[in-house]
């Protein structure tokens, strides 16, 4: 179990030593490698050649989202419970039928459609802000 990532090179950090504990045919290990790209890519548009808005805010923003995989996969690793939404994830890894886009598309369906919106709240309010309907993300270009 690890402690929750403070910044976006600790997620990073976190996602390959995930990787390098599982081994390479873990159901989760390959959600772990689709998520360990994105999450590369964020970065690299982050530090690079910022096409986000508030670049800050993301950076938290990837970091919080994070840590709920984080949390639910050090808590499934203990024998804990972890959110329902994940169960079919960490359940079925090591199953025989498995194929590698099967727990892609699970992991990532899990961590999108449960944590993303908490991950935004929490965000939010961490920054002293709302969610709003014409927020950046979804307010229409002028150009």
């Amino acid at each position: 179990m690890g402690e929750p990532a403070g910044d976006i090179h600790g997620v990073i950090a976190r996602m390959q030593a995930i990787e390098t504990s599982l081994p390479r045919t873990d159901g989760v290990g390959y959600f772990n490698r689709l998520y360990l790209a994105v999450t590369r890519a964020v970065h690299e548009d982050i530090d690079g050649r910022p096409t986000f808005e508030d670049p800050d805010f993301l950076a938290r923003l990837d970091v919080v989202f994070a840590n709920f995989y984080f949390a639910a996969y050090d808590d499934w690793a203990a024998g804990g419970a972890c959110p329902d939404a994940c169960r079919p994830l960490f359940a079925a890894r090591e199953h025989a039928w498995r194929r590698p886009i099967q727990f892609a598309i699970a992991g990532m369906n899990a961590h999108i459609n449960h944590d993303l919106p908490l991950a935004v709240v929490a965000t939010c309010e961490e920054s002293g802000l709302a969610p709003e309907k014409a927020s950046p993300s979804t307010a229409t270009s002028s150009a």
